[in-house]
């Protein structure tokens, strides 16, 4: 019976460990990554319906950006999969799928860039790193930190 309990509590302490340097791993990749290359603001529709986003791209390459909105009380979720070419800008409104309201939040990820994340009417606020990529990581969803597939 005590080599049971050593057995277990060996392997325990094992899955721990090999957690905590998962995550620390992720942590530390993700603290590497530079800051997301866009910049974003908001004007109002033409037609009236909501707002529009226009994201710019001050990267000297094309960039492959994923756009995921939702709503405030996040019942209304939708992703956006859109190619900024260089020093170019792009506009995201009702007609390309989402009509940008008060409090809606809007994040954007690209490979090789930490994930930026702001509320409508708000700036760009960076995403805790531990939460992303580290916990993503060790539950095995390291895709959270790149271009994940739709």
């Amino acid at each position: 019976m005590r080599l049971i309990k050593k057995i277990i509590k060996f392997i325990v302490l094992g899955f721990l460990t090999l957690f905590v340097v998962v995550v620390g791993a992720g942590v530390y990749k993700f603290a590497k990554m530079p800051e997301m290359p866009v910049t974003h603001k908001e004007i109002p529709s033409l037609l009236g319906k909501g707002d529009v986003l226009i994201l710019k791209s001050y990267h000297s390459e094309e960039l492959p950006v994923q756009v995921l909105f939702s709503n405030e009380q996040e019942t209304k979720k939708k992703t956006i999969n859109k190619l900024l070419k260089p020093k170019k800008q792009i506009m995201i409104g009702w007609l390309e799928g989402w009509r940008l309201e008060k409090g809606d939040t809007v994040t954007l990820k690209s490979k090789g860039f930490k994930p930026a994340s702001y509320q409508h009417g708000k700036p760009l606020k960076k995403i805790n790193p531990a939460l992303v990529c580290g916990v993503a990581t060790a539950a095995g969803l390291s895709a959270v930190c790149g271009l994940q597939e739709n």
